[in-house]
């Protein structure tokens, strides 16, 4: 049976391609002098950037040709993988560690951030969940709760590391695709009024986290220290 090719989002290609843009303008404004001072070439770090930007866009023409029933079909197998590295990234000899941090794996001379991986992972699976979760989605217990188990237990393998930034981005993704799935409002609500509190409170479990936030508001200190 034929099937009918269907056309492209060009709304999320033209954002996707502007918000590309937009960094690497942003990479080049912030690091031409330091790539300079350090490297006698400005366009250092922006050659990098373009280099991975590249590789980006080759991976997003083949992934677009790429039935994504395919994902659904293979969630768990794509959750299991997600874990996984997430573990990884805590065995001496594999895992990186850099400033106290243990975000990274080493492989050869290559380094990868488990979590970005993560956020691919979870995506796959809180869309797929969602769609078998339809016929409850008036039962806080049968449609929120389950998808919120397994997001709440990925994002705390990555907030150990710790990944603060990384774990709120995960977790606001989710929440966004279970309410564009249909999640009750009020659901949603209920999880605030739990999740708000428990992340500001760790967020100021750890003392750098706190200036890192002071100096978004405070632009006349730290310019050498939190700030980079």
């Amino acid at each position: 049976m034929n099937k009918t090719k269907k056309r492209p989002d060009f709304y999320i290609i033209i954002i996707t391609f502007f918000l590309l843009m937009v960094g690497i303008i942003m990479v080049f404004s912030a690091s031409s002098y330091m790539a300079l001072v350090r490297y006698q070439n400005s366009y250092y770090f922006l050659t990098k950037q373009l280099t991975y930007a590249a590789i980006g866009l080759f991976l997003f023409l083949v992934i677009a040709h790429i039935d994504y029933h395919i994902y659904q079909k293979k969630m768990r197998f794509i959750l299991f993988l997600t874990i996984l590295f997430l573990l990884l990234a805590y065995i001496p000899g594999l895992s990186k560690e850099i400033n106290g941090a243990s975000r990274w794996l080493s492989i050869g001379s290559f380094t990868i951030q488990p979590s970005e991986f993560a956020k691919i992972g979870l995506i796959i699976y809180t869309a797929t969940i969602m769609v078998k979760k339809q016929p409850h989605l008036n039962s806080f217990m049968r449609s929120t709760i389950p998808p919120l188990i397994i997001i709440g237990l990925t994002s705390i393998l990555i907030l150990m590391q710790p990944h603060y930034s990384a774990t709120l981005i995960i977790i606001l993704i989710c929440i966004t695709i279970m309410f564009c799935a249909g999640t009750k409002i009020r659901h949603l609500l209920l999880l605030a009024t739990t999740g708000i509190p428990v992340l500001i409170t760790t967020l100021y479990l750890a003392d750098y986290r706190i200036n890192r936030l002071k100096t978004i508001f405070d632009t006349s200190n730290n310019m050498l220290d939190e700030k980079y």
